[in-house]
């Protein structure tokens, strides 16, 4: 479980726990029985903080803010109130209060806004009760401590986002199993629980047919995080990006702006219009963005990758080469920028040195065509038509349709037969 999702992380605490609150019934004896094994579970809760942020944990954690817009203090101050919305959520669960992305404004002291101190003292009113009610009220006290427990590594010092609503998802296992509980022992008649749980099914049906709309293309999905964040640069520039793939590159340039107009200094939709222009074969000005969006990080591997390809366009092969070798450097496991070194060398006449290029990129993705394809064409080039057929049959294994694979194929093994 932990090398699927880190949260994995509080499982031990929880199976003993689960083993104290209803097998052992909460006796301390036990627990005092047994503190080589508590400790051994601490033990091992300390070597899996330590295998993920190292030997400097505190430098790790606060390394992290520095790409983020805000800082440990604030994170602790908001995450209160972001648990409190997740409860109001579970309990309202309408898809107008459903987005992937939030826009949820920071808290800046205890005071501001004044809701982060309602919320801590809820938060402690809550597990209070939890502590109070363990031995009468058992099950009720451990889904209590299940909830809170499971949000704990999400929503604390770890600079992850401020919120997402899918980190409920375990969490909501308890608060289901409450709300079943409450309505067992306290809602009278059993016609009326039936009531109750038809009408909780049915509006979930709705609300959940009503949401899956959202998700009918990404354009659509993006959209709705647009209309409920619209201050947020991201779900503009992700509303582009996905307007762009659709092939409304005029529409995307504008989300992008908008995006840019929220946060001058992202510089995703900078890249992104690059990406634009150039599939609107505007390539000098596709290079200008890039090149700003460079300014801003000069390390993004994308950027430098389309920045290659682009000059590649423009046939300056010397200065592809060279964004492309500092693409590798920073990532040299990046397809693409084998594919784009591969062509920029061939046309400077460094053939093997295309080779390996081309060799490492369908390495790296099996199933890159336009790799297979331009590797078959440079070795059938060289007279080598054997190893450029299996390339081409390769190529037409992922896209059966592909034109130019299917010709090149044909020359080959004329070739070979004449």
């Amino acid at each position: 479980a932990l090398a699927s999702k880190q949260i994995a992380a509080t499982l031990p605490v929880f199976i003993i726990a689960y083993e104290w609150y209803f097998f052992r019934d909460l006796d301390l004896k036990w627990l005092k029985n047994h503190i080589p094994l508590l400790t051994g579970c601490l033990l091992l809760a300390a070597a899996i903080a330590l295998a993920f942020l190292g030997i400097n944990p505190l430098d790790h954690l606060l390394e992290g803010y520095k790409g983020r817009d805000f800082t440990l203090t604030q994170r602790l101050l908001t995450e209160p109130r972001v648990i409190i919305f997740y409860l109001s959520q579970l309990l309202w669960p309408h898809p107008s209060r459903l987005n992937l992305d939030h826009d949820f404004p920071l808290s800046n002291s205890l005071v501001d806004p004044i809701t982060t101190i309602f919320a801590i003292f809820t938060i402690a009113a809550l597990i209070g009760l939890a502590v109070a009610t363990a031995r009468k009220h058992r099950l009720f006290s451990f889904c209590i401590l299940w909830f809170f427990g499971n949000l704990v590594i999400e929503s604390s010092i770890i600079a992850l986002e401020i919120i997402f609503e899918h980190r409920t998802y375990l969490p909501s296992v308890a608060f289901s199993l409450i709300v079943a509980l409450v309505a067992c022992r306290w809602v009278k008649p059993t016609w009326l629980q039936a009531v109750l749980l038809c009408t909780m099914v049915t509006m979930g049906a709705v609300w959940t047919y009503e949401r899956n709309t959202v998700y009918s293309d990404r354009v659509t999905f993006w959209q709705d995080c647009v209309d409920k964040s619209p201050r947020k640069a991201r779900t503009h520039n992700n509303l582009g990006v996905a307007l762009a793939d659709q092939g409304y590159h005029d529409e995307a340039i504008k989300k992008y702006h908008k995006a840019l107009e929220i946060d001058p200094l992202y510089q995703e939709p900078v890249a992104n219009i690059g990406l634009s222009l150039a599939e609107q074969g505007k390539i000098k000005e596709s290079i200008t963005q890039f090149l700003k969006a460079l300014e801003i990080n000069p390390e993004d591997s994308k950027t430098l990758n389309n920045l290659g390809a682009a000059l590649i366009v423009e046939r300056r092969y010397a200065e592809a080469i060279q964004r492309l070798s500092d693409a590798l450097a920073l990532n040299p496991y990046y397809a693409q920028a084998h594919n784009n070194m591969g062509v920029a060398l061939q046309h400077q006449g460094r053939f093997e040195e295309a080779i390996d290029h081309y060799s490492m990129a369908v390495l790296l993705n099996p199933e890159y065509a336009q790799a297979y394809i331009n590797l078959g064409n440079i070795l059938a080039n060289q007279g080598r038509y054997e190893e450029a057929i299996k390339q081409f049959t390769a190529a037409l294994k992922i896209n059966p349709e592909h034109k130019v694979a299917r010709l090149n194929l044909e020359k080959s093994l004329k070739a070979i037969n004449d």
